[in-house]
């Protein structure tokens, strides 16, 4: 029985998947080959819709051609399966990507909008102490807002008008105290 070299041929191909060859009967001498590359790792439904390639032909054309009429098809079809195969897992990471962007993305607007209704709870604080007329308490609230600088301003205009009211004038206090003291000093 002769040698042939058809493993040898099927090596060289540099095909990625799997190749699979159904030989059958056809009419007289004829034999129908089918010859189908499927990549088993490719997740692109399209991968399912490839037919097989089909040769038809008496065992010694077969013999002569069957290599020469299937290499540029095999070739063709494991490139696509390789692209298709890349493309799915760049798509499923750039979905990856875009799905921990997202996250990150709102995570951070969580954190934002938190940090905003701190400070407005603080800022409604202090206002009703001021309100009550604490306003060294209503200071203290407010000095402890050093973690919102974009809000320095508002911040500072507030604290400056707790300081004029609960540090009074040492002046003003001097002028009410003699008042004080004559009402005191009133012999019943």
């Amino acid at each position: 029985m002769a040698t042939t070299n058809f493993f040898g041929q099927i090596s060289q191909l540099n095909l990625n998947g799997n190749l699979q060859i159904v030989i059958g009967k056809g009419v007289g001498d004829q034999m129908v080959v089918s010859v189908m590359l499927q990549d088993l790792q490719c997740t692109d439904n399209a991968c399912q819709q490839l037919t097989p390639f089909i040769i038809k032909g008496s065992p010694r054309v077969l013999c002569e051609q069957f290599f020469d009429r299937i290499t540029t098809p095999l070739e063709t079809v494991s490139g696509i399966l390789d692209n298709m195969e890349n493309f799915m897992k760049k798509a499923e990471e750039m979905k990856q990507q875009s799905a921990m962007a997202k996250a990150e993305a709102d995570k951070e607007k969580k954190e934002a909008e938190e940090r905003e209704k701190k400070y407005k709870q603080q800022i409604k604080k202090a206002d009703e102490l001021m309100e009550q007329k604490l306003f060294g308490d209503a200071w203290t609230v407010l000095s402890k807002l050093k973690d919102f600088p974009e809000k320095k301003e508002e911040i500072r205009a507030k604290q400056e008008v707790c300081e004029r009211n609960f540090a009074p004038d040492i002046f003003s206090i001097a002028e009410k105290q003699p008042e004080a003291e004559a009402t005191n000093n009133v012999e019943p």
